[in-house]
């Protein structure tokens, strides 16, 4: 397979747009700017009008101008636009929400051609001709100079319209989806007798069993998830397959809108699942530490890209913001600093269709610049030089891994009609590690088996609630091997395995194991608090009711005393532990609430009755979750930098040489330039002294960069014969 390069580009062609005058002048600019990547659409509606017939013509000569100007093209598949004649020939394949209701082919303003959110996936007749199409679409570039990757899916879910925290999309419930999902239960289940005892049912048969309209059951909501997800990994997997079949070394891969974020719950899939799948991985995000994380971390090892970077959003009711280079460079940089392999901007012209025009462009509708362009050119012309050395460069590994899964996240939604609290908690232990310097990882338990705790001294578990014994079993090794845990409260809370609320917290024997135990738990708005703030009533409508009618005047937070003098705070959940030989860490009306045990493996496992990553995330202070964490981390031999906003990446080539640094100011001040030892030279802006507040600054190792020069000069020389001194 052709090694890659660093991908810097942008998205360009969504068949109507733009017009053809401009495709020869746009893609040239595009190359004098630093550019070297272009991304085309390849949709079924516009290139399949009629069953069988191809329409090839306009991407055919996109192409051979790529080719012409330099530009190495990723083909983007998009199958989720239906051809007017598959809802004609197969109006049975059409999906079906939770009230029976027919969900037709519309055309939202992102799939202005119509035909969305296209056939059920789970239709065998319909699903044969989507992979018809993806074979013909495959087979007719695949001799196409320009082109370097497929890009077979573009953010996999089923229906972009339910995008939104509170709502768990009921698609589809088609007779082909009922069906599936009975028989995707008979295998996970193996007898009735097993989901019933599971589901707390009586089905005499799994031909009886109903797919469920809401998530108050919990188990069998969360299997519904869990089948919807599957559907669309094995959807994922035939697309990557077929294409490695047809077109073996085309870079087989997708993106995703990175689930560890607001939109997974409508997406229904799982970031972690389907890059396992793939060559190379991609993702829609913005430089934050929440989404680099989570996207990278997903990738496993893989090449990993920015596939759409929406740095230009906007609408015809919000005009996209003008872009200055402090802020395009905290962006950018802040991903160089993840190492990152390349960015894709959505997208190179604005929209000049529907409610997303003028937006997205880093180009006005005239085709001059807007100032984003310009510092997307600064950023390629001065990074290109380096860019070699940066792909062979590599982070430091994780000494502290995050613990998430689909699953847990899918109960989370059960228990608060949403998933908002569970992903800002999770972001505020991302945003804190960020902060405190330490390099940090989000991992599922498939990971955890594989070897990834094994670099790692620290495992936090936040907000995991929902665990199958198999989990279980990987944090317990965690444990066994002498490491850290770092646990919230509600730890297998809900055994997975059983369907039940377990007997005793944490679950599936950890808390006999461990020596700690929650001898009682009940929600913050109960407890006497200073913090008046109104009664959050997300909860079951009886539950809100009976809120009302005691007069609970409590908070959804409260403060707490820690044993060091520190006021902590916690969120939603307290929790009275129990242990018979740990240090107690914290106290709340006088009865323990965090604890510290050791346990007889010689791990360590430092236990909080609450939630303290939501609590953060909610008051909008993590003055407290950084002290905590801090202490966690020393105590585990993990060094920890609070630099007053200051965070410093560095990259290491094989030799271990630290080759790139970059400083991000996420502060409220200026702070001054701190680097390891060697000699630096940044990139941008000479050789500041201090940063201001969001702002970042990229440094090169110089004698690297001398290296690198020298070793393009020798290769130059060798092609005429000359072979340089040994080193």
């Amino acid at each position: 397979m052709a090694e890659l390069p660093f991908l810097y580009g942008a998205q360009y062609y969504r068949a109507p747009t733009p017009a053809r005058e401009n495709w020869d002048g746009d893609l040239a600019g595009m190359r004098r700017k630093g550019f070297n990547t272009v991304k085309f659409w390849v949709q079924w509606r516009w290139s399949e009008r009629r069953e069988g017939e191809y329409f090839w013509d306009d991407l055919d000569e996109l192409m051979r101008l790529a080719a012409r100007h330099g530009l190495h093209v990723i083909l983007n598949l998009i199958l989720d636009v239906m051809p007017e004649w598959v809802e004609r020939d197969h109006p049975d394949a059409m999906m079906v929400d939770a009230d029976g209701r027919l969900v037709g082919a519309t055309a939202p303003c992102f799939r202005q051609l119509g035909g969305y959110p296209g056939p059920c996936y789970s239709h065998r007749v319909v699903t044969e001709k989507r992979r018809r199409f993806a074979r013909a679409a495959f087979e007719h570039f695949r001799d196409a100079p320009a082109l370097l990757a497929w890009d077979v899916w573009n953010e996999p879910e089923r229906m972009a319209a339910h995008r939104t925290n509170d709502a768990m999309p009921a698609l589809c419930f088609c007779e082909s989806c009922r069906r599936a999902f009975r028989e995707w239960l008979s295998r996970r289940y193996g007898s009735i007798g097993r989901l019933n005892a599971v589901w707390g049912r009586c089905y005499t048969s799994f031909d009886a069993v109903e797919a469920p309209v809401q998530a108050s059951c919990v188990s069998d909501f969360i299997d519904w998830r869990a089948f919807q997800r599957d559907v669309l990994h094995r959807d994922a997997a035939w697309r990557l397959d077929l294409l490695r079949e047809v077109d073996p070394g085309r870079h087989p891969h997708l993106h995703v809108v990175t689930a560890t974020g607001a939109f997974s719950p409508a997406v229904a899939v799982d970031d972690f699942t389907l890059a396992r799948s793939c060559e190379i991985f991609g993702s829609t995000m913005t430089g934050g530490p929440y989404a680099c994380a989570a996207g990278l971390s997903a990738a496993q090892g893989r090449f990993y890209y920015n596939a759409e970077w929406h740095l230009n959003f906007g609408s015809i009711g919000s005009f996209q913001r003008i872009v200055g280079r402090d802020l395009f460079l905290h962006d950018q940089l802040a991903q160089i600093g993840w190492g990152i392999r390349g960015c894709l901007f959505w997208q190179f012209r604005p929209e000049v269709l529907g409610c997303e025009a003028p937006a997205w462009g880093l180009v006005r509708p005239d085709g001059s610049d807007r100032p984003v362009v310009r510092h997307a050119e600064e950023f390629a012309k001065a990074f290109q030089p380096h860019a070699a050395a940066f792909l062979r460069c590599r982070r430091p590994a994780a000494r502290v891994l995050v613990w998430r899964s689909a699953d847990n996240e899918t109960f989370h939604y059960c228990r608060y009609n949403g998933v908002k609290r569970y992903h800002d908690g999770l972001g505020a232990w991302c945003d804190a590690l960020y902060r405190l310097n330490v390099p940090f990882a989000l991992c599922d338990t498939e990971m955890l088996e594989a070897g990834a705790g094994e670099s790692a001294d620290v495992l936090i578990l936040p907000q995991a609630m929902y665990l199958r014994g198999r989990d279980a079993a990987a944090i317990r090794a965690f444990a066994d091997a002498g490491k850290t845990i770092l646990s919230e409260m509600n730890l297998g809370a809900y055994d997975a395995d059983t369907g039940r609320f377990s007997p005793t917290v944490p679950g599936h024997g950890l808390a006999e194991e461990w020596g700690v135990r929650e001898e009682e738990a009940t929600a913050a708005v109960h407890l006497p608090s200073a913090d008046t703030a109104a009664v959050a009533s997300d909860g079951a409508d009886d539950v809100s009711k009976a809120l009302r009618s005691s007069g609970v005047c409590g908070s959804d937070f409260f403060a707490f005393d820690a044993a060091d003098g520190a006021k902590g705070l916690g969120a939603f959940d307290f929790a009275q532990l129990t242990t018979a030989s740990g240090e107690v860490l914290a106290r709340f009306g006088g009865a323990p609430m965090a604890v510290h045990v050791r346990t007889a493996s010689g791990g360590s496992v430092f236990y909080f009755g609450t939630q303290l990553g939501t609590a953060a995330a909610g008051k909008g202070d993590d003055t407290f979750l950084r002290h905590a964490l801090s202490a966690v981390l020393a105590s585990a031999g993990v060094p920890v930098d609070d630099a007053g906003g200051m965070h410093i990446d560095t990259l290491s080539d094989e030799t271990g040489t630290m080759r790139f640094a970059v400083l991000v100011n996420d502060g409220e001040c200026e702070l001054p330039v701190r680097l390891p030892p060697g000699s630096w030279k940044e990139l941008f802006g000479g050789e500041p002294k201090t940063l201001r507040p969001q702002t970042a600054a990229l440094f090169v190792d110089r004698q690297g960069t001398a290296g690198e020069k020298t070793n393009r000069r020798f290769a130059i020389l060798r092609r005429f014969g000359y072979t340089p001194p040994p080193p």
